[in-house]
């Protein structure tokens, strides 16, 4: 088995073989999630493991798509709580690791997608391309998890019943993922600004409950970080608000936009005096 993280209370994560993970709690139990594939060699995979605070819960997502987990309150898979001592991580694995990270924090679904560089659409009958096989990795109850959430939440959603993490790894610039590929829908909204959508010609909308923004925003925060930035200003619409959340495209383009930054659009050279793209992307 080759050791993927190691906490100083002696939980860890192992892979054995290509396609197990196996968790080992601090007493030598272990629990076990099996891949629906292989990782295989000299190819570019994100994993994601994610834990309650003691250990009820587990899941593993591959490529920002859940694909398996453990739930039991009483046989719980370890704490996996930072404390001082050594964490361990990688030994055994040959191979190029670029990205690690520890996170305290409950991450939605979309917040994990967008770890894996991509981030979540829902796939109509009409789609046909690479992300169904994204989408199959997942078991059905996660897209019946994300169903629920996007037909309450996200105005725009179509029914679909497969969701997908909309990346491309064979690109070293990845997934253009402001725009949702042809026969899929965006669902990010729905887990990032359930109280939208943008629309250009109105006023931003209240997020001062928004819990997603509030990890950041707090009442004594510091330039911008403060609960006004999240506030309903009404006598401003989107164009004219100068303020823009941190994924939001900047408020005004100047030079030239390349080709499909905004869907279906060629090589776009800009006047000098600049051009709003609210009404290109929240029509």
């Amino acid at each position: 088995m080759r050791e993927v993280l190691s906490f100083p209370n002696g939980d860890s994560i192992h892979f054995k073989g290509h396609d197990e993970v196996r968790w080992t709690r601090d007493d030598g139990k272990k629990f076990s999630v099996n891949l629906p594939e292989q990782l295989e060699q000299k190819r570019w995979r994100h994993l994601t493991f994610k834990t309650t605070s003691k250990g009820r819960w587990a899941s593993v997502s591959l490529d920002g798509v859940n694909v398996g987990g453990h739930w039991d309150p009483s046989n719980p898979v370890g704490s996996f709580s930072p404390s001082a001592g050594q964490l361990v991580f990688a030994r055994g694995i040959h191979g190029w690791l670029d990205d690690f990270r520890v996170t305290a924090g409950n991450l939605n679904e979309e917040e994990i997608c967008n770890l894996a560089q991509g981030s979540l659409v829902a796939l109509t009958d009409s789609y046909t391309g690479p992300l169904q096989d994204s989408a199959s990795l997942a078991p059905s109850s996660w897209h019946d998890k994300l169903y629920n959430i996007t037909k309450n939440k996200n105005r725009d959603v179509l029914p679909a019943f497969e969701y997908a993490c909309h990346k491309d790894y064979s690109s070293l610039k990845g997934a253009n993922t402001k725009v949702a590929p042809a026969g899929a829908i965006s669902v990010k909204n729905a887990f990032l600004f359930r109280e939208g959508p943008f629309v250009h010609s109105a006023s931003r909308p209240d997020s001062t409950t928004n819990q997603f923004c509030l990890r950041c925003h707090t009442s004594t925060g510091k330039k911008g970080l403060g609960i006004e930035a999240l506030e309903l200003a009404s006598q401003f619409t989107m164009i004219q608000d100068t303020r823009r959340s941190p994924m939001e495209a900047p408020r005004r383009f100047f030079g030239i936009i390349p080709a499909d930054y905004f869907q279906n659009t060629g090589v776009w050279k800009i006047e000098r005096w600049g051009m709003s793209p609210d009404n290109k992307l929240h029509p």
